[in-house]
């Protein structure tokens, strides 16, 4: 039995609604592993991730299906391989400028053709928005 943590709100990755369903993706990876592997599930709902870690700390769940690793986090906990790669980014028509008034963004998608085409916009010196190419 793996014990699973979960954020409340963290829709989309790694989420427990308000019924305690698992839902996104860390859920739906995790509980195909776990299928393959012959394993039963028990999850366990948090209100931060600070919280989710300090119960993996303690031994009180086993895994966390969906966390961003950093160079802190590595010295403490073992992470597998990643199983999806996700660069977060806006996306806007490719005709609007709404994307150049979003404060601190990095990258924007541009949709030409229903295809993504990626952009990097250097960021305005003074006010930490991106400066139209």
């Amino acid at each position: 039995m793996w014990r699973i943590g979960a954020v409340r709100g963290l829709l989309q990755l790694n989420d427990v609604d308000a019924d305690g369903k698992h839902g996104g993706i860390g859920a739906e990876y995790v509980e195909a592993v776990a299928r393959q592997l012959g394993v039963g599930l028990h999850l366990t709902a948090f209100d931060s991730v600070a919280a989710m870690l300090d119960a993996l700390r303690k031994g009180t769940i086993d895994i966390v299906p969906f966390l961003t690793l950093t160079s802190e986090r590595r010295k403490e906990f073992a992470f597998s391989a990643p199983y999806v790669e996700m660069p977060y980014m806006l996306v806007a028509r490719s005709d609007d400028t709404a994307a150049d008034r979003c404060a601190g963004a990095r990258a924007f998608t541009k949709v030409v053709n229903g295809l993504g085409q990626h952009e990097r916009r250097p960021q305005h010196p003074q006010h930490g928005q991106q400066q139209s190419p």
